[in-house]
């Protein structure tokens, strides 16, 4: 959402081997480093322990590379899945099972073990007290990090997407058909985001999230947001204005207008007061001084 001036790892140790393991022709790697951080929790666990939670497998790998897509440890992936659909998922861990017989396609054998992000048509929105109406607030492309890991092959993944966080995509001029966003984690067991819908800010007089794929006028004054159908104007004539002043705004700005021009009335008429009393007070003093002049001249006379 730019402003419109009122017109957008598991850290892992292995031990180096001199055998190399046969390899599809497809499907190149390489040995991985001692350590690899997790971009997001910066904790450093350990990788034997994670794998040694799944069967089969005989290696692990730092990056792969199937056809033309190169897939590294940490990396955001698009995932096609004839079951459930396609989605975005983060990869953890690299691995080559071992099979008791060959496949028919040996690049199976390459697994990658990652984080499964889910979308909106993923989740429960009444577990989430999401209301009906607010559920505009969420874009297609907004993703939500979770507690659930897959193992998937190498061959299912199409696609590297960006992964960002929502203050950065609000910031993109442009963005990519392959371009998500998040804010949120989902807990699959619970049904829960974390944080909360009803914690997430609100804009607009509608008091609905933000969504970044939505056009919203800014005010100069407050600098607060709107969608423009919610204060009564024209999305295309917002696009072409050049500053936008909000309701609170200008009722504020013609109080202040309003009290202003009764203390300007009110000087005005302590001033008119003030000089009728002084002009008073000045015909008084010239009858005196008459009248005083009068009884002095009599005097003299007698």
């Amino acid at each position: 959402m730019g402003k419109m001036k009122a017109s957008k790892k598991p850290t892992a140790s292995s031990k180096k081997k001199k055998d190399k393991e046969r390899l599809p022709e497809s499907v190149s790697v390489k040995k991985p480093k001692k350590t690899v951080s997790e971009n997001s929790s910066k904790k450093k666990i350990s990788k034997k322990k994670d794998i040694e939670k799944l069967d089969n497998f005989t290696k692990s790998y730092e990056k792969v590379r199937y056809k033309d897509i190169e897939i590294k440890v940490g990396d955001y992936i698009q995932v096609q899945d004839e079951n459930t659909g396609n989605y975005v998922a983060k990869v953890l861990v690299i691995i080559k099972h071992r099979e008791d017989s060959e496949p028919d396609d040996p690049e199976k054998l390459v697994k990658l073990v990652a984080t499964r992000f889910f979308q909106k048509k993923d989740i429960d929105m009444e577990k989430c007290d999401i209301p009906n109406e607010m559920s505009s607030s969420i874009a297609d492309n907004e993703v939500f990090s979770s507690n659930h890991n897959v193992i998937i092959p190498a061959h299912a993944v199409f696609a590297r997407p960006e992964v960002m966080l929502i203050n950065d995509y609000q910031n993109l001029s442009i963005t990519g058909q392959n371009t998500y966003y998040t804010r949120a984690k989902y807990d699959i067991i619970k049904r829960q985001l974390d944080p909360p819908f009803k914690n997430w800010p609100q804009f607009c007089v509608c008091k609905k999230p933000l969504n970044p794929n939505s056009l919203y006028i800014g005010c100069e004054t407050c600098d607060r947001w709107f969608h423009p159908l919610c204060v009564k104007i024209d999305p295309v004539m917002a696009k072409e204005m050049e500053k936008y002043y909000c309701e609170f705004c200008n009722k504020a700005s013609k109080k202040k207008v309003s009290k202003k021009s009764k203390e300007k009335a009110s000087e005005t008429t302590s001033s008119k007061s003030k000089s009728k009393k002084k002009e008073t007070t000045t015909k008084a003093n010239k009858g005196s001084t008459a009248k005083a002049k009068k009884a002095s001249k009599r005097k003299t006379r007698r």
